[in-house]
């Protein structure tokens, strides 16, 4: 496969040149920015056997310059409105949901880790002039230190901009019995709609589990917390 890629000369300017790279057989799935320009290549394997998802890149990793900011996945209908943004964790899920919830903005990250992508998130929400984002936590991911800390990487992040913070909970505490986001978009009409809450961070803190909270706490991240005062 033949794909753009920016390469920085002496002078510190960034030109465009094509670089061959060998994609096993795989789903592409293009990741774009605001604008809905592509930005990267993320690609599932067929085979079950290689990792889950890799950039379309020499080393399998890809960041976007000037500021090494992972690619996003920002996904819309041209009539989606842009006051509210949805984020979802992947770059095809955030495809899967922006095409049942076309009523919203998507953005997805790859593994959820939002914070990694600072200012392509950043201005992602002020270009689509954001007054709110929603997250959807994945079924279980309150039960995983690491998830948890991006979420709230994350809300400190987004704190910091004039834009309100909720997260979209039907119960999803556990990983193989709840389900993800997308699943509860198709199931709307088997699921109570009284079943899907919008929370706050704080009362979304309230269903990490304590041991959790304590060790996030303590630990050496714990300047991210500031957003739960």
């Amino acid at each position: 496969m033949c794909v753009p890629s920016l390469q920085m000369d002496e002078c510190g300017i960034y030109t465009v040149k094509e670089t061959n790279i060998y994609v096993k057989p795989a789903m592409l799935i293009p990741a774009r920015n605001a604008e809905g320009l592509i930005t990267a290549l993320h690609t599932k394997p067929d085979d079950n056997a290689s990792a889950k998802y890799m950039w379309v890149s020499s080393n399998k990793s890809f960041k976007l310059p000037p500021n090494d900011n992972f690619p996003l996945f920002c996904c819309y209908y041209d009539w989606s409105p842009g006051k509210t943004v949805a984020l979802v964790e992947g770059g095809l899920k955030a495809y899967v949901f922006a095409h049942l919830a076309a009523r919203m903005k998507v953005i997805g990250a790859a593994g959820g880790q939002f914070w990694q992508s600072h200012h392509e998130l950043i201005g992602t929400l002020v270009r689509w002039n954001a007054q709110e984002v929603i997250l959807f936590p994945d079924a279980g991911s309150i039960v995983n230190r690491c998830v948890v800390l991006d979420y709230f990487r994350t809300f400190d992040l987004v704190s910091k901009i004039d834009v309100k913070i909720k997260i979209a909970w039907w119960g999803q505490e556990e990983k193989t019995d709840d389900l993800d986001p997308d699943d509860v978009l198709k199931s709307l009409s088997q699921v109570e709609l009284t079943k899907l809450s919008l929370l706050s961070v704080c009362e979304f803190w309230a269903f990490v589990p304590g041991e959790i909270r304590r060790n996030l706490l303590e630990g050496k991240h714990k300047h991210v917390f500031p957003v739960l005062t």
